[in-house]
């Protein structure tokens, strides 16, 4: 990994992602997301202190391997460094930090989710490492890993069901929480709040016709819910990612990518829904297609900057939207003064022709067959869901 790259992992962990758990192998992008090589894993948390962690090939005992992990503060001053043997017959799959540990997810079989390991890694003091093993009653598609309190929220699809599962840290039971399972749905998103110990999450699925409902619902760690928003999408539109930002008022300031195309819905981003949810009044949204962003070609060449700009223009003028094939992912950040600052990550389709049908009756179709990373974008906005600024950068 080069200088400059690894400087750019540290600087977007550090000034933009919250204290969320990572997905090592996420889903939340349709097909496979093209691999790049990797020696370590750096994350930071909402204290902006910054974490490495990372498996030593060359250092196994009795089917161990060893892991170290190391905190450093935000003058980038190692506080914490330990070294632990964890099995190496099992692929890491999610990793988190709650209070003063840091947690590994790792699981036997990538393709098939059953039983997971989840390892307790304390960062100071002489305290053990703690394993627990965990059977799921079902095969789980995951999407979504966080800790919270004494929990672990796993969420992801069942039979094309969104379902959000709580494991108790302290007696090792398993539930499924309530509103979910229901009906056929699809998990946006899965967020924690520390300091309230609670967590949100955010599903979608199909009402009648062409239309979708969003429902956003808060629980507390042991999965009882205290506050549930729904809402049918404007325009009929589908939602393929969303994240949310609880306001000093207690609303919800929901950002979501939007398709558009009803009944044959697409899947490909169009731009951003931004969603104002109050406890009390009207729901607000407000369409920005990512051509209306003023720097949304910003990651561009120059000659490649002012092309697609005439080309915005030209399509503007005939009351057209720019046609953009891509998936966003998002995720979000209080950046403090009133601004909430949403960063997302870019991914393109490729393709591959396939041949349908013999001789003169053959037919080629265009099959997509994996989803590449294209660039980053950051997209801030007020409490009122007004755009401030936006910027593209690889």
């Amino acid at each position: 990994m080069s200088f400059l790259r690894l400087f750019s992992v540290i600087f977007l962990s550090v000034y933009v992602f919250n204290a969320q758990a990572q997905l090592v192998k996420s889903e939340e992008v349709i097909g496979q997301v093209a691999e790049t090589e990797s020696f370590f894993h750096v994350f930071s948390n909402a204290d902006s202190s910054l974490y490495f962690f990372k498996k030593n090939q060359h250092k196994v005992r009795d089917k161990q391997a060893l892991w170290e992990v190391s905190k450093f503060n935000q003058a980038l001053e190692e506080v914490a460094h330990q070294q632990y043997y964890l099995s190496s017959r099992e692929d890491l799959i999610g990793y988190d930090t709650n209070g003063q540990d840091i947690f590994l997810l790792f699981t036997e079989d990538l393709e098939h989710i059953r039983k997971l390991t989840l390892y307790q890694m304390p960062l100071f003091g002489q305290q053990a490492l703690k394993e627990f093993k965990i059977d799921l009653p079902f095969q789980l598609k995951m999407q979504a890993y966080e800790t919270v309190g004494t929990h672990m929220v796993l969420a992801g699809d069942v039979n094309e069901k969104a379902v959000v599962v709580l494991y108790d840290l302290t007696n090792g039971q398993l539930k499924v929480v309530r509103n979910h399972y229901n009906e056929k749905s699809r998990l946006l998103s899965l967020t924690i709040d520390d300091a309230t110990q609670t967590f949100k999450t955010v599903t979608i699925f199909r009402h009648r016709q062409a239309k979708y409902e969003v429902r956003l619902s808060i629980f507390d760690e042991t999965g009882k819910e205290l506050l549930k928003h729904q809402f049918l999408t404007p325009e009929n539109q589908n939602f393929l990612s969303a994240t949310t930002q609880t306001l000093p008022n207690f609303d919800e300031l929901l950002v979501a990518t939007y398709a558009e195309g009803g009944a044959n819905m697409e899947d490909y981003s169009k731009g951003v829904m931004v969603c104002r949810l109050p406890l009390r009044g009207e729901q607000q949204f407000q369409k920005i297609p990512f051509g209306a962003l003023g720097n949304y070609y910003g990651y561009l060449p120059l000659d490649k900057q002012e092309k697609m700009q005439k080309k915005k223009k030209k399509r503007s003028s005939s009351s057209k939207d720019m046609n953009v094939m891509n998936r966003m992912i998002l995720s979000s950040r209080k950046t403090g003064f009133g601004e909430y600052a949403f960063y997302g990550e870019f991914f393109y389709p490729t393709y591959r022709a396939l041949q349908e049908g013999m001789s003169a009756l053959n037919t080629i179709v265009n099959q997509t067959q994996v989803y590449r990373f294209s660039h980053n974008m950051m997209v801030v906005f007020d409490a009122k869901g007004n755009l401030l600024w936006d910027r593209a950068f690889h």
